[in-house]
């Protein structure tokens, strides 16, 4: 025989199980968008945004020299973990 307590519980779920679960949405979409309408936008102008992407592009397209790449790693005290050995 089941456990009465268990009966009970399932009796509860079944018939109460969907009404919490749809609550617990509509709490969370009333959340959610509170939250959308309450945070500030980015305030940026389009002239920043092409500025900065320019910007990048040129640091990205600049040539680098791999000597000074090891240079500012071995500065920053990153090593050569050696994985090609390990594999």
């Amino acid at each position: 025989m089941a456990n009465a307590s268990v009966d009970k519980l399932k009796s509860l779920m079944l018939r109460h199980g969907e009404k919490a679960l749809v609550g617990l949405t509509a709490a969370l979409f009333v959340a959610f968008a509170a939250m959308a309408v309450l945070t500030p936008t980015i305030d940026i102008k389009p002239e920043q945004l092409k500025s900065t992407a320019e910007s990048a592009q040129a640091q990205l397209s600049k040539p680098q020299d791999p000597k000074d790449i090891l240079a500012k790693l071995e500065e920053a005290g990153i090593k050569d973990p050696g994985f090609e050995k390990l594999v």
